[in-house]
């Protein structure tokens, strides 16, 4: 920041829960480093001259907030209050994207109450309801894979390194803000090639403070937008609660959310034309309610201790889910659906340090992070039969078709169990000094991901039959079939056993070569 007289004084800087005192240089530059996010007042004083005191300043996550303070010659004690509304245009930076803010996640409706969804009011990133959930297609970012973006949590990874997208969901109330970046971000952000989605948690305040909330929806308050029919049966209840307060009075505070979700849902689901009546009667068994249950928990723990503000904090997300079908599958019979369970551990430890000189320290930025991720599934009805099985529907033998002439349809979830166990360790630290005109900045991330495992040994059968012998002797006495294995030689071979580790080195250099002119630099090597 470069102030428009160039002379010493000192600056008071406040937060809710903390005071910073920071001094200019020879030249009149300051830097306050290393803030949360949140709402700040400013006073700036010097001897001699009238106080100047900001009110009510704005700082987002991963924002430079630039004030050119100008104090007026003054011999009584006067203070000058300022409504500080600094433009939302950063000059200094070449990424674009764009930062959700609190008010946006607490008072904007959303359908599923997850904070995602609000990736929609960025410029350039795309929500694409016609594709599965965490698929590349669901969320592109400028028309980059969805997989291919990068998840950090309070400056912590927090991406899916099996199947990539988001790794851990959170509870909606425990968010503060996220910021998106679509493209021309520096180097520091790392470990993908599309977005990046910077998100930060809330913490404690110097006053406790709480939450209670309810999510409910309910399909008798909908209506079908078919004629003559009632809209699918859905009911969620989703009840969620908060607090935060200090527990040592300006050194330590805590945060701790807990969201409970059910949801009860009856599929779209619409049997393919030509589907025989007695394959219909055997199918309507299977055909119940899609169910989820998860319960969400979040505690963080922030101390002030000197020149170091230490965080620590846990999130932990058990989940259950019956009769899944994902969107790309729903021609497919109710037979083929799957239940799963998953659970998300992480644990983080992170330290934002100030080093040297207060007119000119170093911003250290370190971290470490555990989190345990491992995941179940498996057919809901196994005994619908032994095989996943894509049925060619004949009238007769003498069609001369090669394919069933009443068309096709796919029964049956024929995959043994499938179990992921990724576990990754991460660490890493930054380093970040103001030299003259030059912002310099480089660091270090590192991760261990140990993925264990067994991969599902998959039977797909090609049964060609006509309906009446389908209907007297069953899917595996009927017709001619083509069974085909898909799986290991041995068990052995099913075993999943995946070792990697991730380097990536960075440095940067923010060069103000004018007051209206900034030149990012930067270079990154990630090795993985």
């Amino acid at each position: 920041m470069w102030p428009a007289w160039c002379f010493s004084y000192s600056y008071l800087f406040s937060r809710r829960h903390s005071l910073t005192l920071s001094t200019s240089d020879s030249i009149g530059a300051y830097r306050i480093s290393g803030l949360q996010p949140g709402t700040y007042n400013l006073r700036v004083a010097q001897p001699g001259f009238a106080v100047k005191f900001y009110a009510d300043l704005t700082v987002t996550v991963n924002r430079l907030l630039i004030l050119d303070v100008v104090l007026a010659v003054s011999t009584a004690q006067e203070v000058i209050t300022v409504s500080a509304n600094p433009s939302l245009l950063e000059t200094t930076i070449s990424s674009s994207g764009e930062t959700i803010l609190p008010q946006q996640i607490e008072q904007m409706p959303i359908n599923g109450r997850n904070y995602l969804d609000l990736m929609q009011l960025v410029p350039g990133v795309t929500i694409n309801r016609q594709a599965d959930e965490g698929t590349d297609a669901a969320t592109p970012i400028l028309g980059e894979r969805g997989g291919n973006a990068v998840f950090l949590l309070d400056g912590m990874p927090n991406s899916d390194a099996v199947d990539g997208g988001p790794a851990a969901p959170f509870d909606q109330d425990s968010i503060l803000e996220f910021q998106v970046l679509t493209s021309g971000y520096s180097a520091e952000f790392g470990h993908g090639s599309g977005g990046v989605v910077n998100v930060v948690s809330k913490g404690g305040t110097s006053h406790w403070h709480g939450l209670l909330s309810a999510f409910h929806r309910n399909s008798v308050f909908d209506s079908s937008d078919v004629s003559g029919t009632r809209a699918p049966f859905l009911l969620r209840w989703d009840p969620s609660a908060n607090v935060g307060g200090p527990i040592l009075r300006d050194r330590v505070f805590f945060f701790g959310s807990v969201e409970r979700i059910h949801e009860s849902r009856q599929l779209n689901f619409v049997f393919p034309p030509n589907t025989p009546g007695f394959l219909q009667t055997r199918e309507e068994t299977f055909d119940q309610h899609n169910q989820s249950f998860e319960t969400r928990t979040f505690l963080k723990l922030d101390e002030q201790l000197g020149r170091h503000r230490v965080t620590e904090q846990m999130n932990l997300i058990n989940g259950h889910v019956t009769n899944f079908l994902p969107l790309s599958e729903a021609v497919n019979l109710p037979s083929t659906r799957t239940d799963s369970d998953s659970r998300y551990l992480m644990l983080g430890f992170h330290d934002t340090a100030t080093l040297g000189k207060l007119s000119g320290p170093w911003l250290l930025s370190a971290y470490a992070q555990y989190r345990g991720e491992p995941f179940a599934e498996r057919p809901a009805h196994p005994e619908a039969s032994p095989a996943t099985t894509l049925f060619n529907m004949f009238s007769g033998f003498t069609t001369g078709g090669l394919f069933g002439d009443l068309g096709q349809v796919k029964f049956g979830a024929g995959f043994t169990p499938l179990l992921i166990q990724p576990q990754y360790s991460s660490t890493g630290a930054h380093l970040d000094k103001i030299v003259q005109r030059h912002e310099i900045k480089f660091g270090w991330d590192f991760q261990h991901a140990h993925v264990d495992g067994v991969e599902s040994a998959n039977l797909l059968n090609q049964l060609f039959a006509t309906t009446p012998d389908f209907r007297q002797f069953g899917p595996v006495n009927s017709g001619v079939y083509v069974l085909t294995a898909v799986a290991g030689p041995t068990p052995q071979d099913d075993r999943i056993r995946l070792r990697n580790n991730y380097q990536g080195l960075f440095v940067q250099d923010d060069w103000k070569i004018a007051t209206t002119l900034t030149l990012n630099l930067g270079v990154r090597w990630d090795y993985d």
